[in-house]
């Protein structure tokens, strides 16, 4: 059954302007964006957006669009040779739809995933795409103790879909389960526990084309020396297709528990933070978190590798960040020469000034690990980093920045040729910006998503970044 039968009469601006390159100019940047789709009267503002890009630059775009008590969920799809489509209604159409991701292959499948509430009744959806068929119906994969979900979606080449989203833990609001489901054969798996308990709500899920995943997460376990202690450490698990899951392992260094009076404390707290991870089509991974080892510490910056034929090295400190930083970390991105890319906003607050520094994290395989800081002392709080790969093997470095009381998207440019640019705004709206996403293809086109407050109501908006 088709799930988008009800098409939607507004008609959506097709024509992309495109967006300034590269230079040094700190101008702002004044091409206008195409809308995807205008939402009217948010009271509560707009969930999303989110995006998925295939290597043949397609695109798939979703969103929440909200009135004074419900929300509905629309996509919309992109082709190179005729921009933008038609937005559709999506979801279920009943309830507070809301938190969707959306994840398609080079072939055009894909699955979108979702929340639906019902007065106090969270549920987790899931529906599948097929490029003859159109939408599934919505099934409903878990209705118990949904909390925060933060829901993962991931689509591979043979056309396997998998969601992750989280659970609250029976008896407490601090410890979370992860939970998963997979589309194989035209069906959902039943779902399963991923994890269980772990300590953050943080953790990251990728996978490769042939259908490997690996999952990292922080999670503390009972100190087998002391019953009444814990350790801290990243843990992973990798599914290997014909095979399953693997069990759990740690990565890291075990970070031993702290008198539980000590945690309350505006600096860092021992523990880990932030894991992001990234694994390429031969089944080989990068992964990357900060380490707290005492009260106030620094947050050290610690990654590890794994080889398909070797396994997990020896995790290795490459920098740190001060104890009295707000932090923000990006995905892993790659070029095409086999360079991963990860960055981290470092925001330093207080009551008279904020500072923000923006590192990039390299990883190539002859060189090994480096760090640069490429944003340095921004009288703003920034938040929300991320790098694409642009064309020519280029950089884009995108953030959210805080200007006084404005919040609005910024880019920075790093050239093979000249390095890194300057910074320039990308919008050019006066309202504020909620959120935003990238996408981009193998052959470096990048598209930026983002929700803004355009005066009256809030609008999703896309543009071209390269």
């Amino acid at each position: 059954m088709n799930l988008f039968t009800r098409m939607s009469a507004v008609v959506i601006m097709t024509c992309f302007v495109s967006a300034c390159g590269g230079g040094n100019s700190d101008s702002s940047n004044n091409s206008g964006p195409s809308i995807v789709n205008v939402a009217k009267t948010l009271s509560q503002g707009p969930t999303g957006p989110a995006i998925s890009m295939t290597n043949n630059g397609r695109a798939v775009a979703v969103w929440s669009s909200w009135s004074s008590s419900s929300s509905s969920l629309w996509v919309n799809h992109y082709t190179p040779d005729s921009g933008w489509g038609i937005a559709q209604l999506a979801g279920s159409g009943t309830g507070i739809e809301s938190g969707a991701k959306v994840a398609v292959n080079s072939s055009g499948s894909g699955v979108l995933a979702w929340i639906r509430q019902i007065n106090s009744s969270k549920e987790i959806l899931a529906a599948v795409y097929h490029p003859v068929d159109g939408w599934s119906a919505p099934t409903v994969l878990d209705s118990t103790q949904i909390g925060a979900p933060d829901i993962t979606v991931l689509m591979d080449e043979n056309g396997i879909a998998t969601v992750f989203w989280h659970r609250l833990t029976v008896g407490t609001n601090m410890n979370t389960t992860v939970m998963t489901s997979r589309h194989t054969a035209n069906v959902w798996d039943a779902s399963q526990v991923l994890v269980s308990g772990t300590s953050t709500m943080d953790q990251k899920f990728v996978g490769n084309s042939s259908g490997q995943i690996m999952a990292i997460w922080q999670q503390s376990n009972p100190d087998p020396n002391d019953q009444f202690s814990h350790n801290y450490n990243s843990f992973v698990r990798m599914l290997i297709p014909g095979s399953g899951w693997s069990t759990a392992q740690p990565i890291g260094n075990n970070v031993p528990e702290m008198n539980g009076s000590m945690y309350y404390n505006p600096t860092t707290t021992p523990g880990h933070y932030t894991p992001r991870i990234s694994l390429d089509n031969q089944g080989n991974a990068l992964t990357l978190w900060l380490e707290a080892y005492y009260q106030g510490d620094s947050y050290h910056i610690t990654v590890n590798t794994f080889a398909a034929v070797n396994g997990w090295g020896t995790p290795q400190a490459i920098g740190s960040i001060s104890a009295d930083s707000t932090l923000a970390v990006s995905p892993f991105v790659s070029d095409s020469s086999a360079t991963s890319y990860v960055s981290l906003v470092d925001c330093q607050y207080s009551y008279s000034s904020t500072v923000s520094n923006i590192f990039v994290v390299t990883y190539k395989a002859s060189i090994g690990w480096t760090i640069n800081k490429v944003i340095d002392s921004l009288p703003f709080y920034c938040l929300s980093p991320r790098i694409s790969v642009g064309k020519n093997g280029n950089l884009y470095l995108t953030w959210l920045q805080i200007d006084g009381n404005n919040i609005h998207l910024w880019s920075k440019q790093y050239s093979t040729v000249s390095g890194w640019g300057s910074s320039r705004r990308f919008d050019n709206w006066s309202g504020d910006i909620a959120t935003y996403e990238t996408a981009w293809d193998s052959s470096g086109n990048i598209i930026v998503i983002w929700s803004q407050n355009s005066g009256d109501s809030w609008v999703t908006l896309a543009k071209p970044l390269d």
